[in-house]
Formats: structure tokens, sequence, C-alpha cells
């Protein structure tokens, strides 16, 4: 289930109602196949004063995954897709065993599930909640599989045509926060970026 800290989202589930408003949404999303930005990331662990952060920017491609790229405090490269993920460190790039690091398969495989926004597929793997409009709206999932729960216990993703936000809490509460901002719509990729 969800998180005891869990935003009100998880009191507003879909319903053939607001499926409508949902499924439009996620068709304006599919319009806008490539998206860059920045972000700011900050990860809370339970137990911890410090919060990490890290900045950086961002290139997603709707039919290959994500383009992760973190700038500060450290630098590296992870390419998230629905296959797997690679992190080039240092020049050094590793591709990360998803069997050793479940983490990253559960990552691809909701890179893939939110990229489809296909509904059945998202009920395949999340109980899903809804509240909004076109113009301003979030979703909560909260995951079903126990596999699932130890990366991402629940997720929020709030936004308007673009997803502003996004939060994911594990099943100890530890809480990433993603906030996206510079956000454009790319009509193809440069030449350095299809790389």
């Amino acid at each position: 289930g969800v998180s005891s800290a869990a935003p009100l989202i998880f009191n507003s589930p879909l319903t053939p109602r607001t499926e409508k408003t949902f499924l439009s949404l996620n068709q304006n999303v599919a319009k806008r196949p490539l998206i860059k930005g920045t972000f700011i990331q900050t990860r809370k662990v339970q137990g911890l004063e410090k919060k990490f952060i890290t900045r950086g920017n961002f290139l997603f491609v709707q039919e290959k995954g994500v383009y992760w790229n973190v700038t500060s405090p450290f630098k590296a490269t992870y390419v998230f897709t629905d296959t797997g993920t690679l992190r080039i460190m240092d020049g050094v790039r590793t591709v990360i065993d998803m069997n050793e690091k479940p983490y990253y398969a559960h990552i691809s495989n909701m890179i893939k599930t939110l990229k489809s926004g296909d509904l059945q597929q998202l009920n395949q793997f999340f109980t899903v909640f809804f509240k909004g409009v076109r113009t301003n709206s979030s979703v909560g999932l909260a995951a079903k599989e126990d596999m699932m729960k130890k990366a991402v216990a629940d997720m929020v993703i709030s936004g308007d045509i673009y997803i502003r936000s996004l939060t994911m809490r594990d099943e100890q509460n530890n809480s990433t926060v993603i906030l996206f901002n510079n956000l454009t719509t790319l009509k193809k990729l440069a030449p350095k970026e299809k790389k």
C-alpha cells in the first residue's frame, strides 16, 4: 500500500468519470516525444538529517528512454531505457546488471510503463489515483508488487502539459523529490543529442 505519510492524492482513486481526463493528459504527453530540461533531485533517507541534493539536465526520448546527466555535486550520466540502465562516470561506461540492482530494473520498467500511458499496463503494476484538470493535475501510483515496493512503494506525478514534479517513496518511507524546470519540447534531436 500507500505510505502513511502519503499526500491527499491517494484519497482520489481513478474513477470512470476522471479516467477520461487522465487518458486525455496521457495523450498530451505522447504528443511531446522529445523533451529536455533541468532537474533538482532531493533524496531524504529516514534517520539521517542531511538531504542529498543533485542537479543536472535530462533529455526524454519517447522511443528510447531518459538521458539523465548529473552535473552537481558530482558528474555522472545515466541512460534509462526499458531494457536496462547504462552509467557513465569518469569516462567509464557501466551497464548496470538488472539482476544485481533490481532498483534500476524497476526504474526502467516504470519508464516503459509511464511512457506508454497505457492505463491497462499501469493497472498491472500500480493502483492509480488521479485528481485535476488538464492545466493542473496529479497522478498517484501505489505499487502492487512487493518487489516493486522495495524500490518505489508510491509515487506522485504533478504537472500541466509537462511533468513538473515527481515524488517517490520506498517501503522504508525514504523519499526522492525531483523538480523539473526549463522544460522544452523539441521537434528533433540535435546531432550531439542523437549520441
